[in-house]
């Protein structure tokens, strides 16, 4: 006879504010047979409709990839939550930014993904991660974790049926498991990142006892470089030094390569210069979209908008590195202020909640948690 499980490899393509993601899903249901197949058929319901959601509504299209990726999350979880710790599920989410390779991660208590990058593989992430779908037991802080991925890097994901092996036996003939989580390294390094190979290694290393999902993620991407015209204008503007001829230069060399990072990044440098802070901000956001892992010109863009008084474009960019570096208190008393000027009391308890978390006591977060302005 044959038992179906509970493991389950999902893809999706979605929009997020006008950018192509490729959503990817490795999960595992608790339980065997029925229960853990009723469990993947729940997630993989709900993926779908939300799926479907975004992309008939423009309010969640408009969403970032971190808030859209921890709404995911949380709406999932109070899915599971609501069997009562009857049906549970770890999962691991990567959200991928097609053109930049930018990857924003939910980890809930799913094995850690692996990343082959040269002929070295190494786990993606050193956290802790969240607690499984449907565990309300333990309740921590939602955060998300961001990586780049690089032309040709490999993501090899998979359920906890990789490292449940039998080893070998004592000796009493009990089974000895598997206790070397670094073993799957070198089987996914020896195997160059092939799926059939990563199996068979897999196999060949021990007695698997448990159901094996393995899910392989290969990104590529044009690898473009500077073009001659290009380079022939960072020559005129290296021999002039009048502002007004190097920002002309400047704007034709993004006529010809409207991707190039470093002509962007010298614009916005000029205008910060000269206190240019429209032009300055707009600058940083024309960065971001090449460039979305950037966390300081993602600061500058939240700062910027927030001083020329565009708070919707501020606390976007505000609440995107406050999810992926919550612990950093710049950025937390950057959302507070900016949540402030909107006169947003929940987005104020909210930040102040995170500042007091780790600055038990700060004035500032507390005034916010109190959701009190000290604005005129």
């Amino acid at each position: 006879t044959k038992e179906i499980g509970g493991d389950m490899n999902a893809g999706y393509s979605i929009r997020l504010q006008g950018e192509k993601y490729t959503l990817v899903v490795n999960a595992d249901a608790m339980g065997k047979s029925l229960q853990g197949a009723g469990g993947v058929l729940v997630l993989g319901s709900a993926l779908r409709s939300l799926i479907e959601r975004t992309q008939i509504n423009e309010d969640i299209r408009n969403q970032s990839p971190e808030r859209w990726l921890k709404n995911a999350f949380l709406e999932l979880h109070r899915l599971f939550s609501s069997f009562n710790g009857g049906m549970m599920a770890s999962m691991i989410c990567l959200l991928i930014h097609d053109a930049s390779g930018y990857t924003v991660m939910i980890n809930a208590e799913h094995p850690r993904g692996i990343l082959l990058r040269r002929a070295q593989s190494s786990f993606i992430s050193h956290h802790e991660g969240l607690r499984k779908l449907g565990n309300t037991a333990v309740k921590g802080r939602l955060w998300v974790d961001t990586f780049l991925l690089l032309n040709k890097d490999i993501i090899i994901l998979g359920s906890d049926g990789r490292d449940d092996l039998i080893v070998a036996h004592d000796e009493d003939g009990q089974p000895v498991m598997n206790e070397d989580e670094r073993r799957i390294l070198r089987i996914v390094r020896a195997a160059d990142g092939d799926l059939p190979r990563i199996f068979l290694g897999i196999r060949a290393s021990g007695e698997i006892v448990d159901d094996v999902s393995l899910l392989r993620v290969e990104y590529r991407r044009h690898e473009s470089t500077e073009s001659a015209p290009a380079h022939e204008l960072w020559q005129q503007y290296n021999s002039v030094q009048d502002r007004q001829q190097r920002v002309s230069l400047l704007h034709k060399m993004l006529q010809v390569e409207p991707e190039n990072v470093r002509a962007w990044q010298t614009l916005f440098r000029i205008h910060l210069r000269d206190k240019n802070f429209v032009e300055a901000a707009f600058m940083s956001e024309c960065i971001l979209r090449l460039r979305p892992d950037r966390d300081f010109f993602m600061y500058s863009a939240a700062l910027l908008f927030f001083k020329i008084g565009n708070y919707e474009k501020a606390i976007n960019y505000a609440d995107r590195l406050a999810l992926r570096n919550w612990h950093f208190v710049p950025y937390l008393v950057l959302l507070g202020m900016i949540q402030e000027a909107r006169q947003d009391a929940e987005g104020m308890r909210e930040a102040g909640l995170l500042l007091t978390e780790l600055m038990p006591g700060n004035e500032f977060g507390m005034r916010l948690m109190e959701g009190k302005s000290g604005q005129a």
